[in-house]
């Protein structure tokens, strides 16, 4: 049996009401099939979506099936991870990064 995963696939239709309309921190991993990197992020993603369950909420959006998504916020590199709070842009970074540096990056955000 496969094992769920807790991180959101996003699309052009849900965006608005599970990321913007979110009441918790939201981190969105904008990134596309073709792109190795956003396949590393993948498992780090993974496995911080469950330390940091019903704290901060994370999910992926393909911008290449997702044109509307990423044209509202200009994406033309990935991976890109966009943290939201009350439906605004808190942070970003571009690229990949370690499960570690990710994980303090997050802890700093909730400690806000």
């Amino acid at each position: 049996m496969e094992k769920k995963s807790i991180v959101i696939n996003l699309n052009d239709e849900n965006f608005e009401k599970e990321v913007i309309r979110s009441k918790v921190l939201f981190m969105v991993n904008f990134g596309a099939e073709w792109s190795g990197l956003f396949h590393i992020m993948t498992p780090v993603i993974e496995a911080l979506a469950i330390k940091f369950k019903g704290q901060v909420k994370m999910g992926n959006l393909d911008i290449d099936n997702n044109t509307k998504i990423s044209a509202r916020y200009g994406i033309i590199s990935v991976p890109l991870l966009l943290f939201f709070e009350d439906g605004e842009i808190v942070q970003q970074i571009f690229g990949a990064i370690s499960r570690k540096e990710l994980s303090e990056k997050i802890s700093s955000l909730l400690k806000k």
